[in-house]
């Protein structure tokens, strides 16, 4: 990450996401404003890992989780039975103005 952040010019040294956040967590607001820079034991989540959180937040969400996966999968089946009669109409339209 460190590498990869170098060409920003910012000099972070872990992702927004793994500092304390406070307020809402989709917008990522840091409670320490310099904890990208030097990440401490108080201000990140540095002794635990990006990874161990993730997992905790997702096992915390379950339901949630589940629920999206449940969602999306309902929609992309709508969406092949949708195109599967869309392609049956334009089908027979085209049968009928090809036999008469």
């Amino acid at each position: 990450f460190v590498e990869k952040s170098s060409a920003e010019g910012l000099g972070r040294q872990v992702p927004e996401s793994c500092c304390i956040l406070t307020g809402d967590p989709l917008l990522l607001n840091s409670a320490d404003p310099s904890c990208i820079i030097s990440p401490t034991q108080s201000n990140s989540y540095l002794s635990t890992g990006c990874y161990t959180k993730f997992s905790f937040m997702v096992t915390e969400n379950l339901n949630l989780v589940i629920g999206a996966v449940v969602v999306v999968a309902a929609t992309q089946l709508l969406a092949i039975i949708f195109s599967f009669c869309l392609c049956r109409a334009v089908g027979q339209e085209r049968d009928y103005y090809y036999k008469y």
